[in-house]
């Protein structure tokens, strides 16, 4: 069995913000819908969070039990270990394409003679020594960078004030209600679905009556910061600008007077996205372990990292492609992952605890 330190409640909820910040706030998955990307997001936040909702009463039917442990007792110990194989790919899978989206960011906007896997090598080892320290130092600085992570946005937001147009913002719905629709579907699945990862941490809280609170807490603070980036960005560049640029955060940065923010805001978004990619590459590593019943975890850290580096180089030819490819393909190849399975996880789990409720009686 694998042992591990408790996390508090306000641990979690640091958690759960810096990994729903991922990379959103740099890939900005919406943005085809231009003016009315914030709709979109309220509405994928909406939704979102009845995603969440799902994995929430998943664990309080299974206390104390991670995602692998509820497959192998619902499904079997050998159907359930493949399918938890299938979730550790998923898990490595988004921590690959998150570290080359953050690589890549790097390489863009502050060193474009450095070769993203070079980067992705420094931003992995870091992450590693992280995971070998185990969830409760991950949490712990979680609680440091994410009011840093915060501050920093609302800073820029006060800075951005005299380039503000309110008016970009219109005309609204100028496209109709399918592609907001759309959109925010995109969004659901990035980054409110990836949050089925919390299925291998929620287990780590000292307290499971306040993984609700915990959770939805974070929910609600992360979405209120992202939909704050997504209007000052709107805001300050305009719907056409915003949908041309690569990193739209840098961009509107670079347009504060005076105020040289850039390489900060590009370490922000960095801290981010390295959330993110540090509790998938935990949540995998911990679940190869718990699949071949390892009693140590730390001895995958160092090649489960290396593999991390190599498909993030691999995947993708290029970072246009990488983006292409997320938009159209990603929402639907997570799906069974982020929607499918856990919600015949959350039916099994009902079922056979009515079951054992008349049995008690």
């Amino acid at each position: 069995m694998i042992k591990d330190n408790k996390i508090s409640a306000s641990q979690l909820m640091f958690l759960v913000i810096a990994f729903l910040f991922s990379d959103y706030s740099i890939v900005m998955p919406s943005r085809n819908v231009k003016q009315d990307m914030w709709l979109a997001f309220i509405i994928a936040a909406v939704i979102g969070t009845i995603l969440i909702t799902i994995y929430l009463y998943i664990y309080k039917l299974n206390p104390s039990k991670n995602l692998i442990q509820i497959l192998k007792e619902h499904f079997g110990s050998i159907i359930g270990s493949i399918i938890g194989l299938f979730y550790v790919w998923y898990f490595l899978h988004l921590a690959a394409l998150i570290t080359r989206t953050s690589s890549e960011y790097m390489v863009v906007t502050n060193y474009p003679e450095t070769p993203a896997t070079f980067i992705s090598i420094l931003y992995v080892l870091v992450l590693a020594y992280g995971i070998r320290k185990g969830i409760e130092v991950i949490a712990r600085a979680a609680g440091i960078f994410v009011p840093i992570l915060i501050s920093l946005v609302v800073l820029t937001m006060f800075l951005l004030i005299s380039e503000y147009n309110v008016k970009n913002v219109l005309p609204f719905l100028e496209g109709g209600i399918m592609p907001v629709l759309k959109a925010s579907f995109s969004t659901v699945t990035f980054p409110f679905g990836e949050a089925v990862v919390f299925l291998m941490i929620f287990p780590s809280i000292n307290k499971d009556k306040e993984v609700f609170k915990a959770t939805y807490s974070g929910i609600f603070l992360v979405s209120l910061v992202l939909l704050a980036i997504i209007l000052r960005d709107i805001f300050a560049l305009g719907s056409d600008i915003l949908n041309i640029h690569v990193f739209p955060p840098h961009t509107s940065a670079s347009l504060i007077p005076s105020v040289v923010l850039d390489p900060i805001v590009s370490v922000n978004l960095l801290f981010g996205g390295g959330g993110a990619t540090i509790l998938c590459m935990y949540a995998a590593i911990t679940g190869i372990a718990q699949i071949f019943n390892l009693k140590e975890y730390k001895v995958l850290v160092l090649p489960i990292s290396l593999f991390v580096i190599s498909l993030s180089a691999w995947l993708y030819d290029s970072y246009p492609q990488l983006v292409a490819t997320a938009a159209k393909l990603h929402p639907y190849y997570a799906m069974p992952f982020q929607i499918i399975i856990p919600i015949i996880l959350l039916i099994i789990s009902m079922i056979k605890n009515k079951k054992t409720q008349k049995s008690e009686i």
